[in-house]
């Protein structure tokens, strides 16, 4: 989330953090998140690789580091020169998962800057004056070969999760052609990255558009719908069995979940907004062959101990009551139970009734 830990903060606060219900931590090495497609070259300080060997992570046992998909210079996908500094930057991010011991990248494609010309997600003809979009695409998914093999070089077995491969690309479509899209490009470097892995390497589709979802049936549905479209984009004929190496995660968005984002109107008060997130929980881990992640905009986990007990005990209860679950595949749609949460609430918390209460009536099964 917001609030993410870069290296300097991490090591300075790993031993005061211990007790979360988290399993990892996304963080990113300078306090700028790193840039994907950046052409300028990273010396070997920039990756804070003596530290990454020596940081005891404890409980967290798989750890992203953050890297965002663009460049203030955009994806410079025809210019062979920047290619090789991106290369180089890519092989050096490759040796600090190794030496971090780390699960891998969360990668955050979302365009930040200004000026929509540098967007390496979107076509037109002010962007690229002497190439079609075929022709774009088809480079596109040439630098993502590149890209995949330059992360491969010292590690070659990791998690790459991107916020969002194809689910919003989707729901794009619904109203125009491709190559009109936000994200008109981002699926042909990811099927380029599909084409160049190791097989010990994941490809995830984080399937953000989830943070919205309100009904069981729509995570269990997500696997088969992003990888069908998937298949459907595949610019290859031969690629599209690809799509089935296509993993999928499911998010939980903390702030919409429980209320605090303004025009989530499920929620009514604490009670619900509890009871809402644990079945939010529930159908993500029933939903993912990857992992969830857990994003938030207004929570502080990680540097300022912005503990609230009743979330910590909801996360790790729901954890505990999905570990039997996770081992089964494929799981049942209707997974509603009843739990009984304790708040040990220590003054940072908010109240729960620690009585067994009845799941919300989502309106499926």
């Amino acid at each position: 989330g917001w609030h993410y830990p870069d290296m300097k903060q991490l090591t300075s606060r790993i031993d005061s953090i211990q007790n979360t219900p988290f399993d990892g931590i996304c963080f990113s090495l300078q306090r700028s998140i790193m840039e994907a497609f950046d052409t300028l070259s990273k010396n070997e300080n920039y990756f804070e690789y003596k530290k990454l060997a020596s940081i005891k992570w404890g409980r967290y046992k798989n750890n992203f580091i953050i890297l965002r998909g663009y460049s203030k210079t955009g994806g410079n996908w025809f210019d062979d020169s920047s290619w090789i500094k991106i290369e180089k930057n890519i092989s050096g991010l490759s040796k600090a998962i190794k030496t971090g011991k780390l699960k891998g990248i969360l990668f955050d494609p979302e365009y930040y800057y200004h000026d929509p010309l540098f967007n390496p997600w979107t076509y037109s003809s002010a962007q690229y004056p002497d190439h079609n979009f075929k022709e774009v695409q088809a480079q596109v998914k040439k630098r993502g070969i590149q890209f995949i093999t330059a992360l491969q070089k010292h590690q070659g077995s990791f998690n790459f999760l991107s916020i969002w491969a194809t689910s919003l690309i989707g729901v794009d479509m619904q109203s125009m052609p491709l190559e009109k899209t936000r994200q008109a490009l981002l699926f042909s470097f990811i099927e380029g990255m599909l084409e160049g892995k190791s097989k010990q390497v994941t490809i995830t589709d984080g399937n953000e558009i989830a943070y919205w979802y309100k009904k069981p049936s729509q995570y269990m549905e997500a696997a088969s719908t992003i990888r069908d479209h998937a298949a459907r984009l595949m610019l290859s004929e031969n690629n599209k069995k690809n799509a089935a190496l296509l993993a999928i995660a499911q998010p939980v968005y903390y702030d919409a979940v429980t209320g605090k984002r303004k025009g989530f109107n499920s929620v009514t008060n604490n009670d619900s907004a509890w009871k809402y997130l644990e079945e939010t929980l529930k159908y993500a881990m029933a939903a993912t062959d990857s992992i969830v992640w857990f994003y938030s905009e207004r929570l502080n986990c990680w540097l300022a101990n912005d503990n609230n007990d009743t979330l910590y005990n909801v996360i790790q209860n729901i954890k505990n009551e999905m570990q039997p679950v996770a081992k089964r595949r494929p799981v049942a749609s209707h997974i509603l139970s009843k739990i009984s949460v304790s708040n040990v609430n220590r003054g940072k918390g908010y109240y729960y009734s620690p009585n067994p209460t009845a799941a919300l009536q989502t309106g499926d099964a």
